[in-house]
């Protein structure tokens, strides 16, 4: 399914990632993620903007050119996620919270 999305350049959409990995009831502040939520509060709290915006910006930073598909209707969590496009996570970040999730570099 990937050679079919990279052979006719669609970028993926990752709504079902960011509802099940990093979504405020799922991961955001959850207790059983201390490192990650620790990691993306001093990121949030460093460019001033909400851990919802460091996990949307997270997203739009992934090498596959993942495109984010909000289903919110609440407005200052949209505000909050649009300061993602101006919130530029550097590779290094973004590594940390990827290992911080849990992951493992090869």
């Amino acid at each position: 399914m990937s050679g079919f999305f990279l052979v006719h350049k669609l970028a993926l959409s990752k709504y079902l990632f960011y509802n099940i990995i990093l979504a405020r009831d799922y991961l955001l502040n959850h207790a059983k993620y201390p490192q990650l939520n620790k990691e993306i509060n001093e990121l949030a709290q460093q460019k001033g903007v909400t851990d919802t915006a460091i996990a949307v910006a997270w997203i739009l930073r992934h090498p596959a050119n993942i495109q984010v598909i909000v289903g919110t209707t609440n407005k200052e969590r949209l505000a909050q996620m649009t300061k993602a496009t101006n919130t530029m996570l550097t590779r290094e970040e973004w590594y940390k919270l990827y290992c911080a999730a849990g992951n493992v570099l090869p």
